[in-house]
Order: structure tokens, then sequence, then C-alpha cells
């Protein structure tokens, strides 16, 4: 085995371990900086502004989805769900850049 092929191979497994594993990773990182509290009281926000976009109109309305869907990824950057069944269609690097550019 030559010496290019061995760095080709090592690259290629590096490669596909941040692919797979930064992921995991990353929600970790967020988990441990974000305090019980935050997470309570993002929580009910974002329940609140689900509730509150029944009776909303217009303007409104679309600042309430938008917070809540920065909510929801906010949630998601920590591998934590917020919805029921929210995780079926699970694409975490997405989520992930969607999350750092509404941050």
């Amino acid at each position: 085995m030559g010496k290019g092929f061995q760095i080709l191979l090592v690259l290629v497994f590096v490669s596909a371990a941040c692919f797979f594993g930064g992921p995991w990773m990353i929600h970790r990182a967020y988990r441990l900086t974000t305090s019980e509290a935050e997470r309570d009281g993002s929580k009910i926000r974002y329940h609140r502004l689900a509730s509150s976009e029944r009776l909303a109109e217009g303007a409104e309305l679309v600042e309430m989805r938008v917070e809540r869907m920065r909510l929801y990824y906010w949630f998601h950057a920590r591998g934590w769900a917020i919805d029921e069944g929210d995780h079926e269609e699970h694409r975490p690097w997405r989520e992930l850049f969607t999350h750092w550019g509404n941050s």
C-alpha cells in the first residue's frame, strides 16, 4: 500500500467520522452549555406560541411562526424533540445549519 493511498484512506475515514458523528458531538456541546432553566423557558415559549397561533392573523401570525420555528431549530440543534413525532424526518446537518442561520 502506497503512502498516498494511506493518506486518502485516513482522509475518507476522518470525513465519514465528521459527517456521521459531527451532529452528535455538536448536540452534546450545546446540551452541556444549555441550562435546564433555559430549556424549560424555551419549551414554555414554544408551546405558548403554538397555542397563540390559532388566534393570530396577518403579520402577527407570521412573526409567531418565525419565532416558533427558530425555537424548533434551537431544540433540534441540541438533539431534543419539541413536538411529538418531529424527528420522523431527521436531517441533523440541515437543522444545524438552519439554526446557525437564524441565530
